[in-house]
């Protein structure tokens, strides 16, 4: 990949407010990422920031990113038409165009029957493995950890996936995302406001992790 020497990390002016996301936790996150136009809204002015969030949308999330650090993909805007084989996309759906970059860097896969499933929400504990991913194509070195040292003293460590347990503790250590009332909820769709923040965090993390070097 190719990271772009000028990324500017910070707020840029943008006036725009979202309908719904005025006083909500995640507001300042939200802004932030929409003025880096990594966070985008529906057409009806919305961002519905407690909604859940669906493969396809995290496709166009994680897109985003790449183009705002300055990934140069495949892709490149050109006919995405038969490079992936899911038998339930087609070159004509929304996200069609997402797909290649986020795909063919390893960010997120099909499933083993040979379907990308875009219309199913996405888990808490499946998102730390998207952002672990993400953070090591932006060349941000992971802490090797034990996952049963970090998450083992959550309630409902069991639960979480033996697929997404070095991910998820990976993403509890360096702070991308954090509890609730001691509990991970691994298995609960994540929302558009969760994963703003997290993205808000990983960039973040990237910038210091460029600082201190």
């Amino acid at each position: 990949m190719t990271l772009g020497e000028g990324i500017c990390w910070w707020l840029t002016e943008f006036v725009f407010r979202f309908s719904d996301t005025g006083g909500h936790w995640a507001e300042d996150d939200i802004y932030l990422m929409a003025a880096r136009r990594i966070a985008q809204g529906y057409p009806d002015g919305s961002f519905c920031p407690d909604g859940s969030v669906l493969r396809s949308e995290v496709l166009a999330f994680i897109d985003r990113v790449l183009a705002y650090i300055g990934f140069a993909g495949d892709s490149a805007g050109g006919d995405t038409g038969d490079t992936w084989g899911f038998s339930d996309v087609s070159p004509d759906d929304w996200f069609a165009a997402y797909l290649d970059d986020v795909v063919n860097t390893g960010l997120m896969v099909g499933f083993p029957d040979g379907t990308f499933r875009p219309g199913d929400p996405v888990t808490r504990e499946q998102v730390s493995l998207i952002i672990t991913r993400l953070l090591e194509l932006m060349g941000a070195e992971l802490p090797d950890v034990s996952d049963h040292d970090v998450l083992g003293s959550y309630s409902d460590y069991d639960k979480v996936g033996e697929w997404a347990r070095v991910s998820m503790a990976q993403a509890v250590l360096t702070g991308l995302i954090k509890g609730y009332n001691n509990q991970l909820r691994p298995k609960d769709p994540i929302t558009r406001a969760e994963l703003i923040t997290i993205i808000r965090r990983v960039l973040d993390y990237v910038y210091m992790l460029r600082v201190q070097q």
